[in-house]
């Protein structure tokens, strides 16, 4: 197998890192960098405000639930826009600290959409060599995404 990936200000590709949660785990941001450095590339991270959270916020009935199931409180679309917004800033912050010191080009933008459209957006905005990473780990809980083989034997995400 051949790797590529286009080096910085080549315009053809980078390292793009899906970020979804408020605490993404930091040895994916490090890796996500350190990929980067390694090709001399660019590092593009995308925040993505997932669009299913504001639609549950929507919802009259929707209500946020502490860790410990003791309390509860009313969710709106306003709180969960300023949570994200917060948690964005701070995981910038983090990722700018990391690519700073590994001398690596950082863009980082917020999108609100769905996780997979918003990779694939960014992947094809800029050439066909990107390297994603994620952010958090691949489990049940990513929803209706199954693994299946196709039939030329590469797996393939299917929704």
């Amino acid at each position: 197998m051949i790797a590529h990936v286009a080096q910085a200000g080549e315009g053809a590709g980078r390292v793009v890192l899906q970020i979804s949660s408020p605490q993404p785990h930091a040895l994916a941001l490090l890796a996500a960098v350190k990929v980067a450095q390694a090709f001399q590339s660019e590092l593009e991270s995308v925040f993505v405000e997932d669009n299913r959270l504001f639609d549950c916020a929507a919802y009259g009935f929707v209500s946020e639930t502490s860790l410990s199931g003791r309390s509860r409180s009313p969710l709106s679309a306003e709180q969960v826009q300023k949570s994200l917004h917060l948690a964005a800033q701070g995981v910038r912050r983090q990722l700018e600290r990391l690519a700073r010191s590994a001398q690596v080009p950082l863009t980082a933008r917020v999108v609100r959409d769905d996780p997979l459209k918003a990779v694939s957006a960014a992947c094809s905005a800029s050439g066909p060599w990107n390297v994603v990473a994620l952010t958090e780990p691949m489990t049940a809980a990513l929803g209706a995404m199954k693994l299946f083989p196709s039939r030329t034997g590469v797996r393939s995400f299917k929704r």
